[in-house]
């Protein structure tokens, strides 16, 4: 299992089978950059002055839809690297991901 933004969304939210689990729980043990995302999403979803996305930004990553392709698993291939990107350039697209990611996982009781 490759370490994405999405696989470590449900990786902190438990929505893995638990072999998957295990493996991102070493993975992320042994990377560095995937422990600095992680921190980073901790302290983003513990700021509670974090703005929410701008409602008349435009591209990608601007997208309701985007985000919810993305949530989704649907958003095209050609897509899906330059989202990420972004959630790792911008704090507040990486809050946004993690909350909504968080409020699905959450809803489907996983």
């Amino acid at each position: 299992m490759r370490l994405t933004v999405r696989t470590l969304l449900a990786w902190r939210d438990h929505m893995l089978s638990e072999a998957d689990q295990r493996d991102l729980d070493e993975k992320v043990l042994s990377h560095v950059a995937a422990q600095e995302i992680e921190q980073r999403i901790e302290r983003v979803l513990g700021n509670l002055d974090m703005p929410s996305p701008q409602v008349d930004a435009t591209g990608l990553s601007a997208s309701a839809n985007s985000m919810a392709e993305f949530l989704d698993n649907a958003l095209p291939e050609d897509c899906l690297g330059p989202f990420e990107s972004n959630c790792i350039e911008s704090d507040v697209q990486l809050c946004e991901a993690a909350e909504c990611h968080h409020l699905l996982s959450e809803m489907l009781g996983q």
